[in-house]
């Protein structure tokens, strides 16, 4: 973890033994450890910086992720910890001149800080039932016994270990045949299968009603953390490229970009969350080697002449706007500057249908009606209310009626054979006392036809006017949700594949205002097949929670499958081979140990190879 141990100031200055507890609990907190059971291996100073750090997290409040570290942890394995100090840094402070700093001065011999924390934790050990494993060293390190026996026992579990070797080398594992790493090996194993973990009690007590979560899944979830959501081949975004003997043009291609460029007429569209579906463009790169040699390819520089932005307008209506607001969207860079919309306000004619066709209405060269915009950025609203007011609505009874019920309608027509989704269209209407509320608009619909016109840069940077033609259905009311929405976005959790009573916190960032629906997933992911039982506690801001009902969830993980996970997780942490243990001098044998705890994990993971491969030797 790069902590400093610097046994005097003429070295170098520390950091105080508290700040570096909290330093550390702060690092292991962002890395989310400490979630799922814990085992802290030490060595050294190591031990009481644990120690230090268990304590922090015991004394953060409980409504902070901090807190559940020292609940979760169920062992520590201390490699010569002077719990209660080490003689040889009471002889350094005697030395003249000798400087010492914070972290010595608490290293001094029955420390009072020591001692209270020796005790803290074997208290605190016997309530939450951490398992220990103590060695301590049987030889000198030059003419000093670093940790003597006394000051190596934690006062928990069984009593501290002789290791036939000095401080340096107790915490040095030759191989997996080692005494040492079998025994660590089988107290990590014991420590996380047969702890049962003491459910943790979080601030979220409070139940909170009208809350509802329905749970399903996905048949075929998106693996790459983006959300699925359908688009039409229109609005797919596809590159092509032209060479030339000079040069490679590579350039954007969308049917709805071609058809505003031509000026033809913009429809609305129907999305969620992504008018488009977009991917960056990748080079498709073959290289042949004609020549007499081998080629090795170690990288790539793109030498960039230029770079220049592309402030073109890319105009978009989304599909049935409701409460007689029409809304008009940038999906470009550049500025909408001076718009206005050109329209007439037209029923339409095809009765109560839901969504009611436009492409059949032309752009007239009149219009009855003009709406200044302005500028805008990003998106922009036209409230079409008073004008409406004028041609006859009850704006005001339609904003205050009651909502119907779709089911209702939707079932009335099943039962007597009658069109279902034009029901549930009139289900989607509120409760009005006369028809007449509705004037010229019975459906509920106005069709806006009509120009936009504005002034915006174009892709070469010059200031362009525009009039583009448009088509847009707008609702008069606010109509409910019909369709389910696509997920808005994922989060993971992964589950054990063995073990009982114990927790999976998931962060979520999900927020709905009163009478929002939102849609989210949930990828669970397991390192190997298992079968799952567990219910899901909502918690919300303030203190309130939910709970779903009980989930039953049986994982298929082929082995070769979740190999290919741990190998390109493991890759981007240790290298193909374990390094060779490197011996340090006292002054900083505290740190090193830090990454021989790191190799240390690494050889437990090796050691399951071997029974691996042999499964397989015909790889």
């Amino acid at each position: 973890m790069g902590h400093e141990s610097i046994p005097s100031k003429w070295v170098g200055n520390d950091i105080p033994l508290l700040d570096q507890s909290g330093s550390i609990l702060d690092l292991l907190d962002a890395n989310e450890i400490g979630t799922r059971p814990t085992v802290f291996i030490t060595h050294s100073l190591g031990g009481i910086l644990a120690k230090a750090v268990l304590r922090a997290s015991c004394d953060t409040p409980v409504e902070y992720d901090k807190h559940l570290l020292h609940k979760n942890t169920v062992g520590v394995v201390f490699f010569s910890t002077p719990h209660t100090g080490s003689s040889i840094a009471n002889l350094i402070q005697a030395l003249p001149m000798s400087r010492p700093t914070s972290i010595l001065e608490r290293l001094s011999k029955n420390d009072d800080y020591l001692r209270n924390l020796s005790q803290w934790f074997s208290d605190k050990a016997k309530q939450l039932h951490y398992g220990c494993l103590t060695y301590f060293e049987a030889h000198k390190t030059g003419r000093f016994l670093v940790v003597d026996p006394v000051s190596a026992n934690p006062n928990h579990g069984m009593s501290p270990v002789a290791f036939n070797g000095d401080h340096l080398e107790i915490c040095k594992l030759p191989d997996t045949g080692d005494q040492r790493y079998k025994q660590v090996l089988k107290f990590v194993r014991k420590s996380v299968q047969s702890r049962v973990h003491e459910k943790i009690k979080l601030p979220h007590d409070e139940p909170i009603e009208k809350v509802e979560f329905e749970i399903g899944v996905m048949p075929m979830p998106p693996q790459n953390g983006r959300v699925a959501e359908y688009h039409p081949t229109s609005r797919i975004l596809t590159y092509k490229s032209m060479a030339s003997r000079d040069s490679i043009s590579i350039a954007p291609t969308m049917l709805y970009l071609d058809r505003q460029i031509r000026g033809e007429i913009t429809d609305p569209i129907e999305y969620f969350w992504n008018p488009f579906l977009c991917q960056f463009p990748a080079l498709d790169v073959m290289l042949v080697n004609n020549s007499d040699r081998t080629l090795v390819l170690s990288g790539a520089t793109l030498a960039v002449d230029s770079s220049a932005p592309d402030f073109s307008p890319v105009i978009v209506i989304p599909s049935n706007t409701s409460e007689m607001v029409l809304k008009i969207k940038n999906e470009g860079w550049g500025k909408v500057t001076n718009a206005i919309l050109k329209c007439n306000l037209l029923p339409s004619d095809v009765g109560y249908v839901a969504d009611p066709p436009i492409n059949h209405l032309a752009v007239p060269s009149t219009f009855d009606h003009e709406f200044p915009i302005g500028d805008f950025a990003e998106s922009a609203e036209v409230n079409l209310r008073e004008t409406l007011r004028g041609l006859g609505v009850d704006v005001d009874a339609i904003k205050e009626a009651r909502s119907r019920s779709q089911i209702m309608f939707a079932m009335h027509a099943m039962q007597n054979g009658g069109d279902v989704v034009s029901a549930k269209h009139m289900g989607r209407f509120p409760e009005m006392e006369t028809d007449e509320t509705w004037a010229k608009f019975p459906n509920g619909y106005v069709l806006v036809v009509g120009r936009l016109e504005f002034e915006s840069q174009d892709q070469h940077g010059i200031q362009t006017k525009y009039s583009l033609p448009m088509r847009a259905r707008v609702f008069m009311f606010a109509p409910r949700m019909d369709l389910p929405m696509p997920p808005s976005y994922q989060y993971n959790a992964e589950l054990e594949p063995t073990g009982c009573n114990y927790e999976v916190p998931v962060k979520l960032s999900q927020t709905l205002k009163s009478g929002d629906a939102d849609r989210f997933t949930i990828r669970i992911s397991c390192a190997q097949s298992a079968v799952h039982s567990f219910r899901i506690r909502w918690n919300f801001v303030g203190g309130f929670s939910s709970e779903s009902q009980l989930i039953r969830l049986k994982h298929f993980v082929p082995r070769t499958f979740a190999n290919e996970q741990i190998e390109a997780l493991e890759g981007n942490v240790f290298d193909d081979e374990v390094p060779e243990f490197h011996t340090q001098s006292y002054s900083d044998c505290v740190e090193q140990s830090l990454m021989n705890t790191m190799r240390m994990t690494q050889v437990m993971a090796e050691s399951r190879k071997p029974s691996e491969k042999s499964e397989g030797s015909t790889k």
